[in-house]
């Protein structure tokens, strides 16, 4: 005697996708990996801003720790941020000065909007500054 097919005689889909249909990256292809600078840049300066948020706001041991390793990752790819807060300005310094308040003393860098981003030692994208002091 027969035996019934289970799950009324459905055929059992293959997970793996036809030969012809596979990504350049699962087939013997050399698949193009690249990531550029700038779009890891973006994410350098949005883990920093986490982090700028995370010593104001006191957030749990388990965000803090997951901010310290995605910053340490970028470090380890070569990336490094500065953001240059409590210098004094020089109008030597790439950086683009978003807004400057008036006041006494020497020109400094007061506030840093955004940092700038080095890889291996090279300017990929300037800090966004605001400026205090005498123009």
């Amino acid at each position: 005697m027969a035996r019934k097919k289970r799950y009324g005689g459905l055929k059992r889909k293959s997970g793996y996708a036809k030969k012809g249909l596979m990504p350049a990256c699962l087939a013997n292809e050399e698949p193009a990996m690249t990531l550029s600078c700038e779009k890891v840049a973006d994410v350098a300066i949005d883990i920093w801003r986490l982090g700028e948020r995370a010593k104001v706001e006191r957030p749990s041991d388990k965000i803090i720790a997951a901010w310290e390793r995605a910053e340490d990752r970028i470090r380890r790819l070569g990336f490094r941020l500065d953001n240059m807060q409590d210098r004094p300005y020089d109008e030597n310094l790439r950086v683009r000065v978003v807004e400057h308040e008036p006041g006494e003393g020497v020109k400094i860098i007061s506030e840093c909007l955004t940092p700038a981003v080095f890889f291996n030692g090279i300017l990929i994208r300037e800090a966004e500054v605001v400026t205090r002091g005498k123009e």
